[in-house]
């Protein structure tokens, strides 16, 4: 079953086609009425549609099927922005249908989530494995760690939990979807792809991210053809619940440019 709801904020007055579609793609862990107030900035200049993320499988392709239910779902032509895993998925996505997605913006995103040889701009495979375990153990416990986490060194960081936790994922309902995002989050490496994406990208990074470090946000920006990057300040990892009207703003400028 299509795990896909549309949220789609119109003007009931508006000609059709007047505002580009906008498709917003949440992070692991969460559902997407996280987007609920960067929905009504942008509403304005935008026809914003948010989208549950369908449920990872464990196959090899599993970031591929994410991102062909994402574009089966969606208009012809849209500007993708992506969330930390919603992130990688709307790179994927972008690399796949460049004709469907016009442009990118990446929320706290980062190319390859663990560290290995060559990427230090991670988290630590043991730190990341134990994460892994503690989710199997117990669900409801490691979403409202990986909300503080998410919220930590934020300005406002008792805002960012607390909106978090409302938007967490469902406990043991949503277990076997939630592990298998984690899987996707280990393996996925999307360095290679990267300079051929010709898109225009924003990228969005809050400077105190300890999730997904700020360098990582720098690689994307060094190594996508046509990026620009926004570091919004006193942020953590979600700077869209901590500073919606500055976000929208970018985004805005970004999408109208």
């Amino acid at each position: 079953m299509l795990c896909t709801r549309l949220q789609n904020i119109l003007m009931r007055d508006e000609p059709a086609g007047t505002r580009p579609h906008l498709v917003l793609l949440h992070g692991w862990g969460m559902h997407a009425r996280v987007w609920a107030e960067l929905s009504v900035q942008l509403a304005p200049q935008f026809r914003v549609l948010t989208m549950e993320l369908p449920a990872a499988r464990t196959s090899p392709d599993a970031l591929d099927s994410i991102a062909y239910t994402l574009a089966a779902a969606s208009p012809s032509r849209v500007i993708v922005g992506g969330w930390s895993l919603g992130g990688q998925v709307a790179l994927r996505w972008a690399q796949l249908r460049p004709a469907q997605v016009e442009r990118l913006i990446l929320f706290s995103t980062t190319p390859r989530f663990v560290n290995g040889s060559d990427w230090t701009h991670g988290m630590a495979p043991a730190v990341f494995d134990a994460f892994a375990e503690s989710l199997e153990q117990d669900v409801n416990a490691t979403l409202q760690r990986f909300v503080l986490l998410q919220a930590h060194r934020d300005k406002d960081v008792r805002h960012v939990a607390r909106r978090l936790s409302e938007c967490m994922a469902s406990g043991q309902q949503h277990a076997p979807a939630l592990a298998n995002g984690l899987r996707l989050l280990k393996v996925n490496d999307l360095r290679p792809e990267l300079t051929a994406l010709t898109q225009r990208v924003l990228i969005l990074h809050g400077d105190r991210d300890t999730v997904v470090p700020l360098c990582a946000g720098e690689f994307l920006h060094q190594s996508l053809q046509q990026a620009e990057i926004k570091v919004i300040a006193g942020d953590a990892h979600a700077p869209f619940i901590t500073a919606p009207q500055t976000v929208a703003h970018h985004i805005a400028e970004f999408g109208h440019g």
